[in-house]
């Protein structure tokens, strides 16, 4: 962006922080801007007509939400609750407008986003009732790698999840004790170790290779 173009953002732009479990706009909502995580992990949360809520997406710090509510002009399809302190940079969809007629590079930039985007199709394949149950899961811990996970230097995947098991349950269309049974599984198998919210993952490449995930050497 330019000078000019930064310096418009940076006036209309204001930071706000959250503690954890409260929303930062509700499913229905009229989109007013975009949000930029700065810290912090967000769920985001929809509801049915009934009322049922189904968890489907885990937002880390560095992540932009909102935006696809905002140029399609819609209310917002979901809830986004903080999992854990969090500080959002809230940026108004008229600076975001303006910007994005004048600097050819912001709108190429949100072109990028738009088609790397997954949207909802990720969230549809955690449920899929064609898919086991464990396999589900293991697809789910695929996923939380790069927002929840760290490498230790012997090898080992370490998550730190602020989920609740009934939370990551229902990101996967099962019970809790259904959860508990596939985590049982996994450790009876030494395949994972969980302890709290805790995951520890011996062999990432042994339990990703049983959905025929081989995972990149440099990982």
């Amino acid at each position: 962006m330019s000078e000019a173009g930064v310096t418009k953002i940076n006036a209309a732009r204001r930071s706000v922080h959250y503690r954890p479990g409260e929303s930062i706009f509700h499913q229905h909502d009229q989109p007013h801007g975009i949000y930029c995580l700065e810290s912090g992990h967000l769920l985001l949360r929809h509801f049915d007509t009934f009322g049922e809520q189904t968890n489907f997406q885990v937002v880390k710090y560095g992540e932009t939400l909102g935006w696809r509510s905002l140029f399609a002009e819609r209310p917002h399809a979901a809830t986004a609750i903080a999992l854990s302190r969090c500080d959002v940079c809230f940026v108004p969809g008229w600076v975001i407008k303006e910007c994005i007629d004048s600097e050819p590079a912001l709108a190429h930039a949100f072109l990028k986003t738009v088609a790397r985007d997954r949207g909802p199709y990720e969230a549809l394949m955690l449920r899929s009732p064609r898919l086991p149950v464990r396999v589900r899961f293991i697809y789910l811990l695929l996923y939380l790698r790069s927002r929840c996970a760290n490498l230790s230097r012997s090898g080992m995947l370490v998550y730190d999840l602020l989920l609740q098991r009934r939370d990551i349950a229902s990101m996967i269309g099962i019970r809790s004790e259904t959860l508990s049974r596939v985590i049982h599984g996994l450790e009876k198998e030494k395949l994972a170790r969980f302890k709290g919210r805790q995951i520890v993952v011996p062999d990432p490449e042994k339990l990703f290779g049983l959905i025929g995930i081989k995972l990149p050497e440099n990982d």
